[in-house]
């Protein structure tokens, strides 16, 4: 699994990097859950991103996200995933 995972929203942007700890990792998902009420939620996976950085432009004023990162190696075998992040970006 990905390590020193950190992330941030900078200019309505979500900014997400990641250290590889494994050489067999041939590209990454990010789990994109974003929470739509106090109970509901969505997850999306984003795949095949073959860089230790992510930016996600699709994010809404005054919601609530969490994003996972798992590495994928060449037969698609999936890593644990990282622990989540919450970000949220809060409509001034």
């Amino acid at each position: 699994m990905p390590i020193a995972y950190e992330g941030k929203i900078n200019n309505k942007v979500v900014e997400l990097q990641w250290k590889n700890t494994d050489p067999r990792t041939v590209s990454y998902t990010v789990i994109k859950t974003t929470k739509t009420s106090w109970v509901t939620r969505e997850t999306i996976d984003i795949n095949n991103i073959t860089e230790t950085s992510f930016r996600d432009t699709d994010i809404k004023p005054d919601t609530g996200y969490l994003y996972e990162i798992v590495s994928v190696d060449k037969n698609g075998i999936r890593s644990l995933p990282t622990q989540a992040i919450e970000l949220s970006y809060e409509a001034k």
